[in-house]
């Protein structure tokens, strides 16, 4: 980027030169002479220094290049202490640097006040203007291609949407007429929406205005449904108006907006309900809206010899479809199949077709034959005695596919894959030129094994695979009322092991749920192990460490859960899943012990046992799962503050198992700077989620961090918001450390870390 011209002035005007007063010619400006400051000090103004573009890029790409290497080694590496500092200190140097591209949405959006304000007054209406999810951050190069787009869409609200005062009396609405600018991670991508509460879309007059302008016959447009009728709007030179008016349209209509944004690689849908009002919302692809090199946590899949990635923030559950699953669970309802899940039934895409590849199927002798079978229906089993003309005996097809959820917006649909290999850390790459066009794919990047794997595009997967619950489910939920911040359900899963006796376990602890037989059991000495993707793991049998009754000597196989973000895996042993449901406020934390219950709980007149499974296999495996901080960190006094009682409970059983006995628990940001208040010193550190009622977790740091009798105070932020954006607010914001609340081995490394930066009496080093 060129430097300014000399003779700007701090607002961006040009200094006139002067002239003689009496000829009116010019006088030439002397040359300044520039004296340089003397050593040492700093001059006035120079906090800042302009930097190409280029150079940013070339910046971005390097560190990119070095998260990369440092994924491949961390695998090797992975317990080294030296290698941990390193490790954290790329990621600190990565998010510094993806910090010089990244902006706040809410720069843009607070443009549009103005605005509203002004043409507000013009045409005699009274307005206000909501803005929610102002901090999320984007690119500042897609930043500065949304405004115009956006403009065109605020004044739309303003000229078209919203009625005068009088109608909005008449309507039974409040005279002060509402445009809100969202923005949110939703499904993998940023969703962007803008939404008036007025007089809605009048389909009638689409429909009419179709006809008047020959686009269409009147037999064909009196069958159109709400869907095709909002397409229209998006038509070159389509409108409702007579007359193009001097602050909407200007003779520019909604075609020129979508093809500028579906240029950048976005998407654009309208939704709208009569006398309710429009929403317009912009789903931008998650590798458009964030810099490229940034770093997300990704699903590492299998299909057909390709291993692709997904954003893990778009992955709802994963299930192993079993084969009387395929033939009891998955139907074909109008030539679509779907599949039976608990309470829903999810549409099914085969990734093959979505990707362009054969379908393949695992053959018992080896090898990867096409699949010539259509649909899961297509199955060799008879169903029927009377079912002559479908071939009899056993299925070939060995191949057990898993089924991953994905959720878009607010529907959800299942994914069918061949393995998932894990999660991982994924260094995001914009797509090759090759593969532009193709929406299904979002972006590159390399594994840490050094596989290349494409990164898939959730909104790119809906379109590709002819899924068409997009626009009915955004209309469900237009005008259902939103919140940028939202309630977090801890979902469960209930499992039983001997009749009568039920266990829970978080969703969000468990990496893979899965069938084992008992004949798959190997032992050296009293130890047990089941094979699991090629490695061998422990397993863990709860009878051995809880007192309860083991599982029937006589059950053929049994379901092994296995325990996420651990660095050695292990398997435990249950009986049957009986499902997942929702966690509520009523655990019984008087029967939590230090074994490995936490609480318990009763749903549907069972008594259910909530499992630590830390705690579970410290007991079982005392030297692999010990704990490595030191003795004095015991003695730490802890402020904790969490809304979520049952994450309060959950992280009290963590510290309180490794020996930290001094742990007050509040449930929100107000209570621990009250505390605080009361007497500074009484804490070594404070640990708080982000997202809480009356004070959130970026109000309270703030706060502590501006008291200067709080300086020896050490903040840990504990959340379950994960990413490297999230990550970096929280540093901005003054924390410490920023760890995940069910990751316990890495809070309980950091808070000693962070302990061991204070010397004793709570000063610094």
């Amino acid at each position: 980027m060129e430097s300014p011209p000399s003779s700007l002035d701090d607002s961006g005007s040009t200094f006139p030169e002067p002239t003689n007063p009496e000829s009116g010619a010019r006088t030439p400006t002397p040359t300044p002479r520039i004296v340089p400051p003397p050593s040492g000090e700093r001059k006035q103004g120079d906090g800042t220094i302009r930097i190409g573009v280029e150079v940013l890029d070339q910046l971005l790409e390097l560190i990119g290049e070095v998260v990369l290497g440092r994924n491949q080694l961390l695998s090797h590496h992975r317990d080294d202490p030296r290698f941990t500092v390193l490790s954290r200190s790329i990621t600190r140097l990565h998010q510094h640097v993806i910090r010089t591209r990244m902006q706040a949405v809410g720069v843009l959006f607070e443009r549009y006040r103005r605005t509203v304000r002004d043409l507000s007054l013009q045409l005699g209406k009274k307005v206000e203007i909501l803005i929610e999810g102002g901090d999320l951050e984007l690119d500042r190069t897609v930043l500065e291609a949304l405004a115009d787009p956006l403009t065109h869409l605020v004044r739309n609200a303003l000229d078209h949407g919203l009625e005068n005062g009088e109608e909005r009396s008449q309507a039974g609405k409040q005279v002060i007429g509402v445009i809100s600018l969202r923005a949110m991670h939703e499904s993998g991508q940023v969703v962007i929406e803008v939404q008036d509460d007025g007089r809605g879309i009048d389909l009638e007059r689409v429909r009419t205005k179709v006809v008047e302008r020959g686009l269409v016959e009147p037999a064909e447009a009196a069958c159109m449904v709400e869907r095709d009728l909002f397409a229209w709007l998006f038509h070159p030179g389509f409108s409702t108006r007579d007359e193009a008016t001097d602050l909407s349209g200007r003779g520019v209509g909604m075609d020129v907006v979508k093809s500028n944004l579906e240029r950048m690689g976005c998407s654009v849908e309208l939704s709208s309900r009569a006398g309710k009002g429009t929403v317009v919302t912009i789903g931008i692809p998650l590798t458009q809206a964030m810099v490229n090199s940034s770093v997300i946590s990704g699903l590492i899949i299998r299909i057909g010899g390709h291993t692709l990635a997904l954003p893990q923030m778009a992955v709802s559950e994963v299930v192993r479809l079993t084969g009387p699953d395929r033939r009891e669970r998955i139907e074909t309802i109008h030539g679509k199949e779907v599949f039976k899940l608990r309470d829903k039934v999810l549409p099914l895409v085969h990734l093959e077709d979505v990707l362009g590849i054969p379908r393949t199927f695992a053959h018992p002798t080896g090898g990867f034959p096409p699949e010539r079978r259509n649909r899961f229906a297509d199955r060799r089993t008879r169903r029927d005695p009377g079912d002559s003309d479908r071939p009899s005996g056993p299925d070939r097809r060995v191949r057990s596919e898993l089924l991953v959820v994905l959720h878009y917006r607010h529907e959800w649909f299942g994914v069918l894959v061949d393995q998932i290999v894990g999660t991982e850390e994924i260094v995001v790459r914009r797509p090759p030129e090759l593969l532009k066009g193709r929406r299904v794919f979002a972006g590159s990047t390399i594994l840490g094994n050094g596989t290349v794997s494409l990164i898939l595009d959730i909104g790119g997967m809906v379109e590709e695979g002819g899924l068409d619950f997009a626009n009915r489910s955004r209309g469900r939920a237009i005008h259902a009322g939103r919140s940028s911040q939202r309630e977090i359900e801890q979902r469960v899963v209930v499992f039983s092991c001997a009749e009568d006796e039920h266990f829970a376990i978080p969703v969000g602890l468990l990496s893979e749920i899965d069938r084992c037989k008992t004949t798959d059991i190997r032992r050296i000495g009293s130890r047990e192990f089941v094979q699991r993707h090629g490695m061998s793991v422990p397993l863990l049998r709860l009878d051995k460490h809880i007192d309860i009754r083991p599982l029937p000597e006589t059950n053929e196989s049994f379901t092994v859960l296995i325990p996420s973000r651990l660095s050695f895996p292990t398997a435990i042993m249950a009986g049957k899943i009986e499902g997942t449901l929702v966690l509520g406020d009523d655990i019984n934390t008087k029967e939590a012990d230090e074994k490995g219950v936490m609480g318990t709980f009763f749903r549907d007149g069972k008594l259910v046992s909530l499992l630590d499974i830390y705690s579970l296999l410290q007991g079982s495996d005392p030297e692999r799962y010990k704990s490595d901080i030191r003795p004095e960190v015991h003695e730490a006094r802890i402020l904790f503050a969490e809304d979520q009682l049952f994450f309060r409970q959950l992280v009290v059983q963590y510290f309180r198992s490794h020996g930290i006995r001094n742990v007050v628990a509040v449930p929100d940001g107000r209570v621990a700077l009250d505390l605080l208040m009361q007497d500074p010193k009484r804490f070594d550190i404070l640990v708080s989620d982000i997202e809480m009622p009356n004070m959130n977790g970026f109000q309270l740091v703030s706060m502590v961090k501006s008291d200067p009798r709080m300086a020896h105070l050490k903040v840990m932020a504990l959340t379950s918001l994960e990413g490297e954006a999230n990550k970096q607010k929280g540093f901005e914001a003054g924390f410490d450390a920023y760890e995940i609340k069910l990751d316990k081995d890495r809070v309980l490394r950091c808070l000693d870390q962070l302990l061991g930066e204070r010397t004793p009496g709570g000063k610094e080093p």
